[in-house]
């Protein structure tokens, strides 16, 4: 059964569009050249009007729980990759969603 992991951030304004390129052209083609996700979104909240910064989730279709699970042992660099003194986010999360 596919799963999709989720990371919430709220990141920055006066880094937001250096962040939106790095993710777009760095971050999430690295994730996918590990081979563990099927596809990815990156996705604006917007009804989010957070004063200090803008809130994006950026959702990976894995094709089932042990590719997840693979991805987190065996690529944990990529995960933690994320420059966060540079991009400065306000706030983060990430959840594990899948069907019933």
């Amino acid at each position: 059964m596919p799963v999709v992991y989720n990371v919430t951030i709220i990141i920055d304004h006066s880094v937001h569009d250096e962040w939106v390129d790095w993710m777009k052209n760095e971050h999430i083609p690295e994730v996918m050249a590990t081979g563990k996700f099927t596809s990815w979104k990156m996705l604006r909240i917007i009804e989010d009007h957070n004063p200090d910064g803008m809130t994006y989730a950026i959702q990976y279709q894995a094709p089932d729980m042990e590719t997840y699970l693979t991805y987190q042992t065996e690529c944990a660099r990529i995960a933690a990759g994320c420059p966060k003194q540079v991009w400065r986010p306000v706030w983060s999360f990430s959840h594990l969603y899948g069907g019933n």
